[in-house]
């Protein structure tokens, strides 16, 4: 394609919505109202329009079972796919992408170089980030160091778009500054002003007999309608039948989602006020009806000065005048056609006074304002011309922007040295491969490339930090870890980025352990969230409940390739590689995956090298070579200098939706070690693979016999002949260097401490907040499952071994060597007290599994207390294995016949049974 587009008028365009859109039955919001407005204008222009939604933010939740058999497989797929922009183009291949949402919008792959980018900056989306995503509210308004960071990262998202469309002549010169700074030329500074619209079937009217008001809308965190709402009620309950009708939610996982279910509360104790909650947007229609005005007022912040708000406009479609702040743009529109009031937010006696105008008024008064309202919005929020802007660019050929040959590098303005992130601190739960991927890797190149000074990485003890003096401008935590540290970071209102790498929330089949519901904490309160790929996010969103899109950053699995693959390394294939990390995940598929292995093995006597502790579980190919577990650096050496070979890398497709969930959320990371290091390889059909922008030219096949019997035999024949060029692009796009710059870097940078903290100060402070439990249940599994702990407790007692079990039997187990030997009358004493340990644990299950019972049935308190039944899911879950372990630790030794089997031991052991 080139690139310049077809010059004929009917195009083809895909949008990425702002939110869910306004289907019938469901509720509406300003952002999905927005986005159907401009698939509607291009689909009327004749243009061929498909579409991507969110189907697991918080309305997506609420209604996409209703939804969903509206649209067809090919719709369905590209919204489950809808925060994959790149993988939704490469399949869908339009010639124009429009993001309704900046948000939304990702630096795309080599598979839409060539489409026309176009970005809906329907009103200032950074400071919804700001607020969203800031530890409280008081920080967002004051720290200008986190806002800076919102600013930066959207200019470096800019540079890769095309068109600018905004809702406004104000928006369009806010925006053109951005535009300037992501290296837009002054030619190119034509922002499209196309005006929201409300389109909305005609409503008639019929005025309820008494003052009748209506507040509708979501209860963001950078709107705050509360002076103004409690006024409202306290005026209307003085006037007989007055009603004020409340819609909305506080929305899961907001900062402000306990300040709304108060205000709320509070609202509904005054006599005129009627909660609907969320509702259709039928329902809503309904009552405005009726009503003789909609409330519109908020406290002014220059997000609400700049926004054309959707709601607004929605009221004025109804025929509903606003009592709207007198700040914004649309306040001059509503003082010119006489459409309702527009007021200072200085205090709320004008809002007495509108009251009393309406009350002496009457209906004649609210029909006059009606017939203003619908006025306003059919003159001036007419469907297709508010759209004629974008309609005129589509309609004819559209050009890509020019790009600066040389993209500046834009660094905040305090810090404008190479190493401007300072020192990093990562805080990771253990060793090994995962370490070194997710933390050490990236966070060396960036050092490397001078973008950060310094890096200390430390396990859950603490125990490097207690005399360190350094300060630390950044920190980040990799997966789960114990949920008093990350509650300690937001106490003290520190910033930190979390790293998770699988969805440790779903519990597949083939996982025995429980979730890791520490996990919910550092969701819930970290700044950024990195994962390898935005199908992660989604799944993390669907299993915490929380919306997490909003500060997740992409930062995609890369290696540390040489520079360079050796020519002889591309040859036929000699040796078949199967490294183990992902084997578990096969399920019903295996037998078919294993047999044509081995058979393809055998017909031409290619050794199948097995890397890992438990390949296949004690495997009996008939030409393999065991090379056990090896460090994650040697695996890399191992697939450089390794003879040419043909990797093999199946995932299980067809299992239960919990495990599916579990393995659509890993990596591609397989096909980095593979085909990275200049090896042909054949991978499974799932989402990891066949969703992955790295796919072209490998073997992406379904789980049959027949399918990797042929896709064996063609990586052996032909396939390998392709890899220095895919070697080459792969190695060029997930290098550590590039994608720690590209990907990581931002990532930081949002999470980048205003005031850095001091080592030594954080080990005071997560020292002071340790958890210690009441019962020494835990330490007590944890003796009987090391014993050189339980030799620190015969030599010097309880509390030495209760503090070494809660310093380092919590990080990454360290065990004390100095101790005596166990003696029988200590296993004796041990066997006795878990007894009685073991009864307190079935005791706190059964409470805690009667409190998650009692929330799921109670309707009204599972909306309110999702959160609580997870967390005591999770709590029970511990428990649970804390059970398991101490049981196989008994069996053990009661089996053993080293030990003898006493009265005290026999006991404990049948209790554990009885469980």
């Amino acid at each position: 394609m080139s690139s310049i587009l077809n010059q004929v008028t009917n195009k083809s365009i895909h949008v990425f919505t702002s939110d869910f859109l306004p289907f019938p039955g469901c509720p509406h919001t300003a952002g999905g109202n927005r986005s159907m407005q401009i698939i509607s204008a291009l689909r009327r222009a004749g243009h061929k329009v498909t579409f991507s939604m969110p189907l697991n933010n918080f309305i997506g939740r609420k209604n996409k079972a209703r939804v969903l058999p509206q649209l067809s497989q090919e719709e369905i797929w590209a919204c489950e796919h809808f925060g994959e922009p790149e993988v939704v183009l490469n399949r869908i291949q339009p010639e124009i992408a429009i993001y309704c949402n900046v948000n939304t919008f990702r630096t795309l792959s080599r598979f839409s170089n060539e489409i026309v980018n176009i970005v809906d900056f329907n009103g200032p989306m950074q400071f919804e980030g700001l607020f969203m995503n800031a530890p409280d509210m008081e920080t967002a308004m004051r720290d200008g160091a986190i806002l800076e960071a919102r600013c930066l990262e959207l200019v470096q998202k800019m540079r890769d778009v095309d068109y600018v469309m905004t809702v406004s002549e104000r928006q369009k010169y806010f925006w053109s500054a951005y535009c300037t700074l992501a290296g837009f030329s002054f030619s190119e500074l034509k922002l499209l002003v196309c005006p929201s619209t409300y389109e909305c079937a005609p409503l008639s009217r019929n005025p309820a007999s008494e003052l009748t008001v209506v507040y509708s809308g979501g209860f963001y965190p950078w709107q705050d309608p509360e002076r103004f709402l409690f006024a409202a009620a306290s005026i209307l309950d003085g006037i007989e039948g007055a009603i004020l009708h409340v819609f909305g939610e506080p929305h899961a996982g907001m900062p402000n989602e306990a300040d709304v279910k108060r205000m709320l509360q509070q609202l509904q104790e005054h006599r005129c006020v009627k909660y609907h909650g969320y509702k259709p947007i039928e329902d809503v229609m309904a009552v405005l009806s009726t009503a003789w005005c909609a409330l519109e007022l908020m406290e002014y912040t220059f997000e609400r000065e700049l926004a054309v708000t959707g709601r607004t406009l929605g009221f004025l479609a109804s025929g509903t005048p606003v009592i709207y702040n007198n700040y914004a743009t649309l306040s001059k529109l509503i003082e010119t056609y006489n459409a309702g009031w527009t007021l200072s937010t200085a205090d709320t006696a004008p809002l007495e006074s509108v009251f009393e105008q309406l009350a002496s008024g009457g209906l004649p008064l609210v029909e006059k304002l009606s017939c203003n309202a619908r006025r306003l919005a059919v003159s001036e929020f007419a469907g297709n011309e508010c759209m004629r802007p974008l309609l005129d660019l589509c309609a004819g050929p559209v050009a890509k922007r020019s790009r600066p040959s040389a993209p500046a590098v834009i660094h905040p303005s305090s810090d404008l040295k190479p190493e401007s992130l300072g020192r990093v601190l990562a805080v990771t739960p253990g060793a090994g491969s995962l370490r070194e991927l997710r933390i050490s890797n990236p966070l060396r190149a960036l050092q490397r490339q001078g973008y950060i000074s310094a890096l200390k990485i430390v396990d859950p003890s603490f125990h490097d930090l207690r005399d360190d003096q350094n300060r630390y401008h950044a920190l980040v935590i990799q997966r789960a870890v114990p949920e008093y540290i990350v509650e300690t970071l937001h106490n003290l209102g520190l910033s930190f980025a979390l790293d998770c790498d699988d969805n440790l929330l779903s519990r597949p089949a083939f996982r025995q352990g429980p979730t890791e519901g520490e996990l919910l904490s550092g969701l819930r309160f970290c700044t950024v969230l990195t994962t390898p790929n935005p199908r992660l996010v989604r799944n993390l969103e669907k299993y915490s409940g929380m919306p997490l899109e909003g500060k997740a950053y992409i930062t995609p699995n890369a290696l540390p390739f040489p520079q360079g693959v050796p020519s002889r390394s591309y040859s036929q294939p000699e040796q078949i590689l199967w490294i183990q990390s992902d084997i578990a995940a096969l399920g019903d598929s295996r037998e078919a995956v294993v047999r044509a292995v081995d058979d393809f093995s055998h017909k031409y006597s290619l050794p199948i090298v097995l890397i890992g502790p438990e390949v296949l579980k004690q495997p009996k190919f008939k030409h393999q070579v065991f090379m056990g577990e090896i460090d994650f650096t040697s695996n890399l050496q191992l697939l450089e200098f390794a003879a040419s070979s043909v990797g093999v890398a199946p995932l299980e497709t067809v299992a239960d939706q919990e495990t599916l969930d579990f393995v659509a959320g890993k990596s591609d990371l397989k096909i980095l070690l593979f085909a990275g290091y200049g090896h042909a390889g054949v991978y499974s059909a799932a989402p990891p693979y066949s969703d992955s922008p790295l796919q072209e030219g490998l073997s992406v096949i379904g789980n049959t016999y027949e399918e990797w019997t042929a896709a064996l035999e063609y990586q052996h024949r032909e396939g390998w002949k392709k890899l220095p060029e895919i070697t080459e692009r792969i190695q060029s796009e997930r290098h550590i260097d590039t994608v720690a710059k590209n990907s990581w870097r931002p990532a930081l940078q949002a999470c980048h401490l205003a005031k850095p903290v001091r080592g030594a100060d954080l080990y005071e402070a997560f020292h002071a907040t340790r958890q210690v439990d009441p019962a020494p249940v835990r330490s007590m599994a944890y003796m009987l499952a090391n014993w050189d702990v339980a030799r620190e407790y015969v030599a010097c007692g309880y509390g030495t071994a209760w503090d070494h079990y809660s310093t380092y039997g919590r990080g990454e187990q360290r065990l004390a060597r100095h101790a005596p030997e166990v003696h029988s009358r200590f296993l004796e004493k041990i066997a006795s007290d878990t007894g009685e340990y073991m009864k307190s644990i079935k005791e706190a299950i059964r409470k805690r599994e009667l409190t998650i019972k009692t929330l799921r049935e109670n309707e009204k308190e599972r909306n309110r207390s999702q959160d609580e039944v997870r967390r005591l899911q999770g709590c029970v879950d511990k428990l649970e294995r804390d059970l398991s372990i101490a049981h196989r630790t008994l069996e053990g030794m009661a089996n053993s016949r080293s030990w003898k089997l006493t009265a005290p031991l026999r006991k404990a052991t049948g209790l554990l049974k009885k469980r």
